[in-house]
């Protein structure tokens, strides 16, 4: 025969809380300081033949937001070119064959000739 003995929880957990973290100006702003300071500017390979082919893409039918964040990551070399095309959200086709696109030129061209 085996007995089973129950214990009520409330008695076990501790009802103290934490104190409060105070605040100063470092710990307001969001992450640390940097460890070390580039010392030099990024510079991709200039020679590189995927290089080349990503800055060579150009960009049409996007908003200069659009526009700005991917030119951002072509600089700094984080652009990765589609290897298929996409689908688009307009049209669900797969017709989008830059990266970071979301929908198709023709949708594109459609939806700034409504607006």
């Amino acid at each position: 025969v085996i007995a089973f003995t129950y214990v009520h929880t409330s008695s076990i957990l501790s009802t103290k809380t934490m104190p409060a973290k105070k605040k100063t100006a470092a710990s307001s702003h969001a992450g640390r300081k940097p460890a070390h300071q580039n010392t030099y500017a990024f510079h991709h390979n200039p020679k590189s033949k995927k290089t080349d082919k990503i800055l060579g893409s150009a960009n049409v039918g996007l908003c200069r937001r659009c526009t700005d964040k991917i030119e951002w990551r072509k600089k700094y070399r984080k652009y990765k070119p589609l290897s298929q095309p996409a689908v688009c959200n307009k049209c669900h086709k797969r017709t989008i064959k830059a990266a970071y696109h979301t929908i198709c030129s023709k949708c594109a061209i459609t939806t700034t000739k409504k607006d």
